[in-house]
């Protein structure tokens, strides 16, 4: 069995947290349920009722004509988007929370999960069982979207999003800069100024 895992740079420590970005990759699924805006709603919605989301306003769908879905369900915690290519199999969930992120805990990384339905298990990079931290959530929504899709394998990543500590040089130039208004001093005139 072969794990196919995209890295993503942690970057700087965060001052503020404000919310939780989990990307979902979807493969090996049926051509029938990637082309078909229906099934891939009721997975959308079935990830909301499982993350413990709020749904607000009406699901946005689009079918197109040749073959895809893409689709978007906005939520009081914000957002779940999706894009589908039925032709590879493939499909891309966005999942955006600033409520309760519960990830998988994968040793020091912590950050991401590999499913296999030969197992019908997550794991981590090492093979060992992926456990949640808190329940519901993103990860719960995840695991929902995938067993609903019938996926035949899943990378879920979590990535924590905010406001990046600045070091003290950088916090300074950026209190000097807001003083100067939204280009910085430029609108002044002072576009030798160095932020």
């Amino acid at each position: 069995m072969s794990w196919l895992a995209v890295a993503i740079a942690a970057g700087p420590p965060l001052e503020l947290q404000l919310g939780s970005h989990g990307l979902l990759e979807v493969r090996n699924v049926s051509f029938e349920q990637l082309n078909s805006s229906a099934a891939v709603l009721g997975s959308m919605l079935a990830a909301v009722r499982a993350g413990g989301l709020h749904l607000v306003g009406e699901p946005r769908m689009q079918q197109f004509p040749v073959m895809g879905v893409s689709g978007i369900l906005l939520l009081s915690e914000s957002h779940i988007s999706v894009h589908t290519w039925p032709e590879h199999g493939y499909a891309a969930i966005d999942l955006f929370t600033c409520g309760e992120p519960a990830r998988p805990l994968c040793g020091l990384s912590g950050s991401t999960a590999y499913f296999a339905s030969s197992d019908a298990a997550w794991r981590c990079d090492d093979g060992a069982a992926a456990d949640a931290i808190g329940a519901g959530g993103l990860w719960a929504a995840a695991a929902a979207a995938v067993r609903e899709l019938r996926a035949g394998a899943a990378t879920y990543t979590v990535v924590d999003r905010g406001m990046p500590q600045l070091t003290r040089g950088r916090r300074e130039r950026a209190k000097e800069a807001s003083g100067f208004g939204w280009l910085g001093g430029l609108e002044a005139g002072d576009s030798q100024r160095e932020l």
